[in-house]
């Protein structure tokens, strides 16, 4: 019989296997070709800010924090045809999805959980069509921020408070998501009477601010430019969200306060509910992240990778039937989306890479249609999670192994 090392190896060989394979001859047409230019501009100028919008997208250049830049300059600079650059553009992506399903192992298994449920998570997160195809064929780089999120979770279970600050910041500086986790843990600490206000935020939240400036630091001489490309997409709509079909009737920039006042509240909700035990604090981290994309106007698909090791580690998901058949749900509802962005976007081809069409009205069809569907489905699976959470919270149940 396998032992559960062995079979959490074979678990992660699959996975890399599975990725590496399509991994140079697929890509995202424009995100694609924003890694390439980034890589290049930086080059020439590692504060690619200050170029502003370089090319003319809707949804604007590179307008995320600087760490994914490193990686992109180091890219460029090593040269090589359109395929090897691919192939080494997702390769950290790729290495963040397998070194994420050894957190989530590890983390369970930290939380009590059995071997079956813990490599399940990990075989879950490793294979359901979002992470999947978000790393090996569409190259955006969410899973990496994701390692750090779940690092940072890790470490905060162990009370390394300084690291999991640090993990924190290093994962804001690859996307801004990961920050959220900073307040509730915070909350968590003090709702154990582990340490102060004070201790909390010199050892979790310093370090976290610490971390994100240091690797901010070469682009602060241009503070303006950089902050208004890192929150540029606070601006827009995402593909993956209710928010597409309220925009069609509504002008959402008149009502941007809407999402974060409905944010604050669920965030006061959280620091009132949230017990003093480690479950409480994993689900309460799962209701932040749940919040934060249900009420955000700019979600896309590849942020559901933020939540799903979340639900995945919560007890919840393993004994209530609800919770299981919502994600569910939004597993299907993202894999319609990605089949119907696989036909509008010529398979991901490398060839289109650069390529901006726009469909006139008359061109669109079935696929667009699935996919804006889908996409406003997705979201509302978001808000029914949120609810279930909550509801949960609000009761004190948590389902036991």
């Amino acid at each position: 019989m396998l032992s559960a090392r062995r079979k959490l190896l074979i678990i992660l060989l699959m996975g890399a296997v599975a990725r590496l394979i399509p991994a140079p001859f697929y890509a995202h047409p424009w995100d694609m070709y924003i890694w390439f230019k980034s890589g290049e501009l930086g080059l020439q100028d590692p504060n690619i800010y200050r170029f502003g919008d370089y090319v003319e997208y809707p949804w604007g250049f590179y307008a995320y924090p600087p760490a994914w830049l490193y990686w992109l300059i180091i890219v460029a600079l090593l040269g090589g045809g359109t395929s090897f650059k691919i192939f080494m553009i997702k390769l950290p992506i790729i290495l963040a999805d397998i070194a994420s399903a050894i957190v989530i192992y590890r983390i369970m298994r930290e939380l009590d959980f059995d071997e079956r449920k813990s490599l399940m998570a990990s075989a879950i997160w490793l294979f359901n069509p979002i992470t999947y195809f978000i790393s090996s064929f569409w190259g955006m780089f969410d899973s990496m921020a994701v390692l750090f999120q779940l690092l940072a979770i890790h470490m905060l279970l162990r009370r390394r408070l300084i690291l999991s600050g640090v993990m924190a910041g290093v994962g804001a500086a690859i996307k801004l998501v990961p920050a959220l986790i900073l307040i509730p843990a915070a909350i968590y600490l003090l709702k154990r009477r582990e340490c102060g206000l004070g201790e909390a935020a010199l050892k979790l939240i310093l370090p976290a601010s610490a971390t994100f400036l240091a690797i901010s630091t070469p682009f602060l001489t241009t503070p303006m430019e950089y902050l208004r490309a890192i929150l540029l997409h606070a601006k827009s709509v995402g593909g993956f969200t209710y928010w597409m079909a309220l925009s069609a009737l509504i002008n959402l920039s008149s009502f941007w306060f809407i999402p974060l006042i409905a944010f604050g509240i669920m965030m006061i909700f959280i620091a009132r509910r949230m017990k003093a035990d480690d479950h409480s604090m994993i689900w309460a981290l799962t209701l932040t992240i749940t919040s934060f994309l249900a009420t955000s106007p700019k979600v896309n698909i590849q942020h559901m990778n933020f939540l799903i090791p979340m639900i995945l580690m919560s007890k919840n998901l393993w004994g209530s039937k609800n919770v299981g058949r919502n994600l569910t749900m939004l597993i299907i509802s993202a894999a319609a989306w990605i089949a119907s962005a696989w036909i509008i976007l010529a398979g991901f081809s490398p060839i289109y890479i650069g390529r901006l069409y726009v469909p006139e009205s008359y061109e669109v069809g079935l696929p667009y249609i699935v996919n804006i569907a889908s996409g406003i489905f997705g979201g509302t699976r978001l808000l029914a999670s949120r609810n279930m959470i909550q509801r949960t919270l609000a009761g004190g149940t948590y389902y036991y192994m």
